[in-house]
């Protein structure tokens, strides 16, 4: 996969593999870039392809604005994962779902009874149904800041079929230590990162690969950690 910057012409290598770093030190640059990534217009600024084919970047990607305020329960993910679960339950737990459907009616026949009127109800229950009344969600006890942006990225990457995440300014956020870590987590699920910063990384972090655009809008060579 690789990224080109229209403005400097510089074309980025992006891998799963590596750690992809943009260090735009202009800063009127970098809120352009930033800005149109929060917009839905990074194509404006950039064209993103896969074996030299260019594609839309809301097809293929998505921007993680902030790290460390992750919605793991967004409506997107949610609906997929419900999906899974649907698909699972009609799979695996047929002969449960069978039960759970006669319980209800059962139960709904029990209510007619009961009332003082005529009544009558959906008895076409549905595996949707029964999902929805459970109201899954993603589970995140006691997680850390930097547990709950690597797992909002595999749940993505598994569910939403991402194929690319971009992101700025984590090494405002996270320390060395944390960054390795997730790194590690990340390429070893074959995760593709592509990080905006606006420094120059201090630290060295292995497996980065940084390009630099410095407040001149020069271009400085790519270099590995």
């Amino acid at each position: 996969m690789m990224v080109n910057l229209k403005s400097l012409n510089n074309t980025i290598e992006l891998s799963d593999s590596s750690i992809s770093v943009l260090a735009v030190e202009n800063k009127q640059l970098y809120r352009q870039i930033v800005l149109s990534f929060e917009e839905d217009n990074a194509d404006e600024n950039f064209v993103f392809s896969e074996n030299f084919e260019p594609f839309e970047f809301s097809k293929k990607g998505l921007f993680i604005s902030n790290a460390i305020d992750i919605e793991l329960n967004s409506k997107k993910l949610i609906t997929k994962i419900t999906t899974y679960l649907e698909t699972i339950s009609n799979n695996e737990l047929e002969t449960e779902l069978s039960q759970i459907r006669s319980e209800l009616i059962s139960f709904a026949d029990k209510l007619c009874f009961l009332t003082d009127f005529d009544c009558t109800y959906n008895s076409d229950i549905l595996t949707p149904d029964i999902i929805k009344l459970l109201q899954f969600k993603v589970g995140v006890p006691e997680n850390t800041e930097a547990e709950n942006f690597i797992l909002f990225i595999l749940l993505c990457s598994k569910y939403l079929k991402t194929k690319l995440f971009v992101i700025p300014n984590l090494h405002l956020y996270f320390d060395t230590d944390e960054l390795k870590s997730i790194y590690e987590t990340l390429i070893a699920n074959h995760i593709t990162l592509f990080l905006l910063e606006c420094f120059t990384p201090k630290d060295r972090i292995d497996f980065e690969c940084v390009h630099i655009v410095d407040k001149d809008l020069c271009l400085i060579d790519k270099f590995y950690y």
